[in-house]
């Protein structure tokens, strides 16, 4: 579950952006994100075996810190994933079109249709979702084993050729790469022995993207250059192409193509169950938590969801504007959800009994309360902007 959402479109389309931001060192900014990642996986990981709730940040952060701050977190979770959906659909569109106007075309009818399926309640069987993982390991892998004896090394000279301000910025922009282990967290009340397997398989499901990420940057601008890797709006075929020719440009295109969608329809199911859950809790409205007869899928909450995504695309906001926003609202998600480890563990609340607990405590959340904030501070003022009114209306 973790690295289907993971290994998913942030890997076929954030090199390019990734590389315009802070060049050769990029590579640096995804090992960075996969650390702050890190430490939010084990202060989830505590809180999901202390209250092993569907819900996952949300619920947590509403249940230790109340109503207002679950608010924030929900609201911020939820703009996120539209944001992060937009992204997705963008990135599609990449893939599959040339021109601006084909790009956005492509993004709005797949993302209509994503909409679509989740209005009807088809829902993407394990299956399916394995195997599309390991088709999409198989291709990176194949990328990671062609490509490493390519690269030219001169390609990396200088390697911190943006300055080292823009290597911790990109994080923010990289960081709609790493939201996805947030899925296990939620299942924690159907994971079998959770005090073992749902920390391994969160820690397992952020370090093995992070090391696939630095990997695919290292071998992307060592084999493509950092000026023309930035230029390019297919960046992993783009790259394949060089050392596996057309076919291994074209197998490129499928998975990133595979891998957008799959990403975007988790995501358009995960932020429709988000205001669901909202509208129970009596925060939102309970106009969103109709029931489609028919379907039994919460319709209303998938159409507001859906046409929010639409109108991101359609209005043709930046790819990079998309990600750095949905980058914003998780990280300001994470930070209350390491506040929420602190004040359960302070408080020994008698119905917080975790069985995982974060090791080197108090370090662990505190540090990722640390960087998380830094990185929302390096972020652009628009950015910071939209992601303030993203909290302001959430406490309103």
């Amino acid at each position: 579950m973790g690295l289907g959402t993971m290994i998913g479109a942030g890997i076929f389309v954030l090199p390019s952006v990734a590389a315009q931001d802070a060049g050769p060192a990029s590579i640096i900014s995804f090992i960075g994100g996969g650390v702050i990642s890190l430490l939010a996986a084990l202060s989830l990981s505590e809180l999901a075996t202390g209250m092993p709730k569907t819900g996952g940040s949300y619920y947590y952060v509403n249940h230790s810190l109340g109503t207002i701050f679950g608010c924030i977190a929900g609201f911020s979770m939820w703009i996120g994933l539209m944001f992060a959906s937009a992204f997705y659909m963008r990135g599609f569109g990449r893939y599959v079109a040339s021109t601006p106007q084909n790009i956005a075309i492509a993004a709005l009818v797949m993302a209509a249709i994503l909409i679509a399926v989740n209005y009807r309640g088809v829902k993407e069987t394990g299956f399916l979702q394995n195997i599309i993982v390991i088709l999409l390991l198989v291709l990176i892998f194949v990328f990671i084993g062609a490509g490493f004896f390519k690269v030219d090394l001169s390609n990396l000279d200088p390697f911190v050729s943006k300055g080292w301000g823009n290597v911790f910025t990109a994080i923010g922009t990289l960081y709609v790469s790493f939201i996805g282990f947030e899925v296990i967290a939620s299942s924690a009340e159907e994971i079998k022995n959770p005090r073992k397997n749902l920390p391994l398989s969160m820690i397992a499901a952020v370090l093995t993207p992070t090391a696939l990420y630095a990997l695919v940057m290292f071998i992307s601008i060592g084999t493509l250059s950092t000026p023309s890797l930035a230029q390019s709006q297919i960046p992993v075929a783009d790259v394949a192409e060089i050392f596996l020719g057309p076919i291994g440009a074209t197998a490129m295109i499928i998975g990133a193509a595979f891998a957008t969608i799959s990403s975007a329809n988790a995501s358009i199911l995960s932020a429709s169950r988000i205001n669901f859950a909202m509208g129970k809790d009596k925060i939102l409205s309970n106009w969103l938590n109709q029931i489609h007869k028919r379907y039994r899928t919460p319709y209303r909450s998938i159409l507001v969801t859906g046409i929010f995504i639409l109108g991101l695309i359609a209005l043709g906001v930046k790819i990079d504007t998309l990600s750095r926003i949905a980058g914003f609202s998780y990280l300001i998600t994470y930070i209350l959800v390491h506040i929420s480890l602190i004040v359960m563990r302070e408080t020994k609340a008698d119905d917080y009994n975790p069985s995982f607990q974060v090791p080197l405590y108090p370090v662990v959340p505190i540090l990722g309360i640390i960087s998380s904030i830094a990185i929302v501070a390096l972020m652009s003022s628009t950015v910071q902007a939209v992601g303030t009114a993203i909290i302001v209306v959430g406490i309103i």
